[in-house]
């Protein structure tokens, strides 16, 4: 695995991360909030 990465993925990795944050994280202030 090479140790450095392009920027443009390393950019959309941290897109995809977030998502997947979202996905879990705004259900749970949905259930909160309610």
């Amino acid at each position: 695995m090479p140790t450095k990465i392009p920027k443009r993925y390393r950019k959309n990795n941290d897109k995809n991360q977030l998502s997947q944050f979202n996905m879990i994280i705004i259900p749970f202030i949905i259930l909160f909030l309610k």
